[in-house]
């Protein structure tokens, strides 16, 4: 948006029927920005109908295309928009214009000639139009594709959303995706000659048939499995991964050791699966050392505290995610359009660490970028034990998608980055969730993946897995098997499942002779300490059962990562029953694998007991889940599952059949990127913050009139102007403040003692000095935290409690506040009066500790209202630990900036309802500020006293005003600038218009030519010398907002001030 602004005057013909309105709604804000929740009215007169008009001017930015559309209201409600197939679109290139219309009449296509086929009503107003022409025909053309006009500006038009929802998009031409993981999908060995072989393993981004490598180049990144190479077996190995397209990362052995079994296995896994810090150092093999416990002198305490030295893994955590940034880097070469997607919690920086690196590089980030976890997530309260989490949680945040295979791990993802970042989220169309980190939007998604069914059918059909099973089947002959496979780790369960059974054995004896679990344990050393104490434990387990019942439990522990594929399904067609008891679990395949080979008429339907700790419980809809710590619950559904008849087991193998053989890895994997292509195909969003921190999707329909600030823009104007007018917020404008929604606050406050920086401070002096300048600092802080910051500035004017305390700067001679002039204009909808204390809208009087300030009271009764306020707020400040009254002169506030944000925000919601029931009698209202909720005088905010501060000052209007700000209270700064702007304009015009007709009748009398003098120009031109000719509204942070500029951060607005201070 031009700094420079236009004022228009609208007039439509329309007939309408006998109690509609017209309105319009426009690109801008100022026009309403095609909501009709926000739209302008029209009016007319018997005289004049059926001409509407705008009964003021509406302010747009000069010379950038604006976009409106009339609609009709009926009994105060949207009834339609005019019938025209794209909006109307003018470009304003002088200080004023009226526009003609004919509802639902189109403007003819600029391209149709001149003459007869131009539209006259709807002109390309000044002189620059011809230049603006092809543009704008360009706008009306992308207009007629992309504009959604709603009856709201939440709701997504229903046609467009389906189209979006279904449209498949393919990758950008030329470009690559990167797979980087810690370990390479490929198996590597040494044959009989001595010669390296490789093999794609049974991984989720391993090649498989129809793999998204069939649409694009696709590019394996990772370290391999085998350790003590030389460096001939490097190049080796290099060379047989080169056809592969993998591309290998040969790492030290010590690097390893503390990345991956130190930090990741030791620390990151118990914890990610819910397993507390505490638990983890308490661990019972910690107090052991070469199998014999540790006693006295011989137990290192510090040792085990430390989880084993978590400090130096940390180190050598952060250390391999550099290595891997290094080597994608150099060999993936990231173009625009290419997608490098990381995998797992051992990767959790890298999306930082190249995010930052092409910030470096090329100052934007040209690859997009998506991370997906494969294990848990856990809850806020243990993800916070880790004292490294905050820059866990920031490195995942710097992708463009984040995915998860389960709601539940996204749930408690979401809920950290609200508690300890304090980020909140929201809802996104398509079913997506969004999280908006600094100027970005970070899309988080629930994608459950499937089994290889092409895979298993061919393992099915072979020779092996059919003797295997069969063999099986003898070794058993008349049992029904109950097949367990897992890791020997205690979060796997099995000596749960093995105490279960035991004591069916015990309860239901005629199952003694008929059922036998077939347990196979997988050792494979990640965690060798786990293991070895989980294993020793489940040898007594199966000891102690076999001797009391037999050779019921076949147990066997293999020394691998996984179970031989054919092994496998061998297993799983010999058994009846598949039991997974896991504490706490991620991704396991196994159950649908289970479910998929257990399906046509040779196999009998199994049975799938599911942990509900585990994801899987909540993608089989047809297992029975069970709770492995209830074992007594655990038995009656292995009693269920054994007796369940034919029929029973065929429905529920059949609810989970079409899900578990529809989504491949080839087709979890093209999802998750159609995901991401979509979002960026998607037009910018906007955020618009709501109390509370809550934040809904909004759609943008236009946004060429919102852009990032441009400092030298703002100077070159400021340099022109003669009298000039800064207005600022406080906190969040000219110096951080702490987010509500964290969860533990370093300060007690937002912003209350805190102070700007110091070269803020020195550029706010600098330019309140000016004598050209008037500065004023606008905040919700009270008054006397106000005057502390910034009562040493003489010059500079302050107003605390949102506009309730008004300090005007200093004359310059020092002394008493300067007060605003008796014959000064009076702000005409600032709702201050003149009058004595108890006066409706009085103007009380009053000191602070350094300067003079005046009340604006807005004549409320303020006793009663705090009769009637402090008992609601003193119990609800009962039962909401970290909350606080706040008493106030005047006025009353309940802060819960302290409190837990989520039961915060509960009490909050509650408490406005009962204040709003309580003081419906009186003049107030009910803010919901962050963290805070204050009853105010229903006309008070920020944009009254802004008038009033330029109104009160004597001169001429300002040829420049520039006006910064944050968050929602800060939006009526905004808009009352566009207030101050159109009602000025037209006084001015009025005033104009008047002195050319009385100059005209002049000459006129006196037999004058009426082209001399002052009718040489237009009237239009005359206003326009006379009103503020430079205006910058700015908000801080990219949001659904009334600027008409943005800037990123309260860093940019210190450079901002040091720019202008520096003229």
């Amino acid at each position: 948006m031009s700094s420079q602004y236009s004022i228009v005057h609208l007039r439509v013909k329309a007939e309408t029927e006998f109690g509609q309105v017209v309105h319009v709604s426009g690109s801008s804000f100022t026009m309403g920005n095609f909501s009709t929740a926000e739209a302008v009215p029209l009016v007319t007169s018997p005289e004049d109908y059926p001409i509407w008009r705008t009964s003021k001017p509406l302010v747009v930015p000069r010379g950038i295309p604006q976009a409106y559309k009339y609609a009709i209201f009926e009994g105060g409600h949207f009834k339609r928009w005019e019938a025209l197939d794209i909006p109307r679109v003018v470009c304003i290139e002088e200080f004023h214009a009226e526009l003609n219309d004919v509802l639902d009449e189109a403007q003819v296509d600029e391209e149709e000639g001149e003459g007869e086929g131009k539209d006259e009503l709807t002109p390309l107003a000044g002189p620059g139009h011809q230049a603006t022409r092809e543009v704008i025909n360009r706008i009306r053309r992308t207009l007629s594709q992309t504009v959604e006009l709603n009856e709201d500006s939440v709701n997504i038009d229903a046609q467009n959303l389906l189209e979006s929802s279904t449209k498949e998009y393919k990758p950008p031409p030329g470009s690559h995706l990167y797979l980087v993981c810690f370990h390479l999908p490929v198996t590597l060995a040494k044959n009989e000659r001595g010669e390296w072989t490789a093999q794609w393993n049974e991984s989720l981004i391993a090649k498989t048939d129809n793999s998204i490598s069939s649409d694009i180049l696709t590019i394996w990144v990772g370290t391999v499995s085998a350790s003590g190479l030389s460096k001939e077996d490097e190049e080796e190995v290099r060379a047989l991964l080169k056809p592969m397209r993998c591309h290998p990362i040969f790492m030290e052995d010590e690097l390893i050791e503390g990345h991956y079994h130190g930090y990741c296995k030791k620390v990151m896994w118990p914890l990610f699966h819910n397993v507390e810090m505490l638990d983890s150092c308490g661990a019972h093999w910690n107090y052991q050392k070469d199998g014999k416990e540790q006693r006295g002198d011989d137990l290192d305490v510090g040792k085990i505290w430390d989880c084993g030295g978590k400090e130096g893994w940390w180190g050598m955590y952060k250390k391999v995610n550099e290595i891997f940034r290094d080597v994608v880097v150099e060999v993936c070469k990231l173009q625009e359009g290419d997608v490098l997607w990381v995998h797992d919690y051992h990767l959790m920086l890298l999306p930082s660490l190249i995010s930052e690196h092409e910030m470096q590089v090329h100052k934007h980030r040209k690859c997009s970028l998506v991370f997906f976890l494969h294990i848990p997530f856990p809850t806020s309260q243990i993800f916070r034990a880790l004292y490294c989490g905050e820059e866990l949680l920031t490195g995942m945040l710097c992708a463009d998608v984040i995915g998860f295979h389960a709601f539940d791990h996204a749930r408690h993802f979401l809920n950290a980055c609200k508690r300890i970042l304090g980020l909140s989220y929201f809802n996104k169309s398509g079913g997506l969730i969004g999280i908006e980190m600094e100027r970005r939007t970070v899309t988080v998604l629930i994608s459950h993946v499937g089994i290889e069914g092409s895979l298993l059918r061919k393992a099915m059909a072979t020779q092996r897995v059919q003797e295997e099973t069969a063999a099986l089947r003898r070794k058993h002959e008349g049992k029904l098997l109950i097949a367990g496979l897992d890791i020997s780790q205690r979060l796997s369960g099995i000596a749960l499942k093995l105490l279960a059974f035991e004591r069916l054995l015990t309860e239901y004896e005629c199952y003694r002779d008929q059922v036998v679990m077939v347990q196979r344990s997988l050792l494979t050393g990640s965690r060798a300490e786990d293991e070895e104490a989980t294993t020793s434990e489940v040898r007594e387990l199966v000891a102690r059962v076999n001797s009391k019942f037999g050779p019921v439990i076949d147990y066997q522990e293999l020394r691998a990562n996984q179970l031989p594929t054919q092994d496998r399904i061998a297993l799983w067609l010999a058994s009846d029953i598949l039991v997974i008891a896991a504490i706490r679990e991620g991704l396991n395949l196994h159950p649908l694998e289970f479910t998929y080979v257990k399906q046509g008429e040779d196999h009998f339907p199994g049975v799938v007991l599911a942990s509900e700790f585990s994801a899987c419980s909540s993608m089989l809809n047809g297992a029975l889940r069970i709770n492995p710590f209830d074992i007594k619950r655990v038995v009656v559904a292995l009693d269920h599952a054994i007796r369940l008849d034919l029929s029973e087991r065929l429905s529920r193998r059949d609810r989970d059949l079409p899900y578990i053989s529809e989504r491949p890895s080839a087709l979890w994997t093209r999802q998750v990127l159609q995901d991401l292509w979509a979002a960026k195909a998607e037009l910018p969003e906007l955020l618009k913050t709501e109390t509370g921190g809550v934040r809904v999707q909004y759609q943008p329909v236009w946004q060429a009139t919102y852009k990032h600030l441009d400092n030298s823009e703002v100077k070159s104007a400021y340099e022109k102007a003669k009298r000039r007018f800064i207005f600022t917020d406080f906190g969040g404008t000219l110096m951080e403040k702490e987010k509500v929604d964290l969860y533990i606050k370093r300060s007690f406050t937002q912003t209350t003692g805190k102070r700007p920086s110091p070269s803020v401070m020195e550029s706010l002096r600098i330019l309140s000095s000016d004598p050209k300048n008037e500065v004023f600092v606008i905040s919700g802080l009270q008054l006397l935290p106000l005057e502390d910051v910034f009562g040493q500035l003489d010059r500079i004017g302050l107003a605390a409690g949102n506009g309730l305390y008004l300090s005007m700067p200093q004359s310059e001679g020092g002394g008493e506040g300067a007060k605003e002039d008796a014959t000064s204009p009076r702000p005409s909808d600032s709702h201050v009066k003149e009058g004595g204390r108890g006066g409706v809208g009085g103007i009380q009087q009053g000191k602070g500790k350094k300067r003079s300030w005046s009340l604006l009271d807005y004549g409320v009764k303020w006793a009663q209202v705090k009769d009637i306020s402090l008992p609601i707020l003193e119990r609800y400040t009962a039962r909401t630990n970290g909350s606080s009254v706040r008493l106030r002169d005047p006025g009353i506030a309940w802060s819960y900036y302290s409190t837990d944000p989520e039961w915060g925000l509960m009490q909050a919601k509650s408490v406005i309802l009962e204040l709003e029931e309580a003081l419906a009698a009186h003049d107030v209202k009910v803010v919901h500020l962050k963290g805070m909720v204050e009853v105010v005088p229903k006309r008070l905010n920020k944009g009254v006293v802004l008038r009033y501060a330029i109104q009160s000052k004597q001169g001429p209007s300002p040829d420049f005003i520039m006006c910064m700000g944050d968050d929602a209270g800060d939006e009526y700064m905004f808009t009352s600038i566009y207030s101050y702007l159109s009602e000025t304009a037209e006084t001015e015009l009025t005033r104009s218009h008047k002195a050319h007709n009385d100059a005209a009748a002049a000459a006129a009398a006196a037999g004058r030519p009426s082209a001399q003098g002052v009718l040489q120009r237009k009237p239009s031109q005359e206003a326009e010398e006379e009103v503020t000719k430079y205006v910058f509204t700015c908000s801080v942070g990219k949001h659904r907002s009334h600027a008409s500029f943005y800037v990123h951060n309260v860093e940019e607005v210190r450079g901002l001030l040091q720019c202008l201070a520096s003229v």
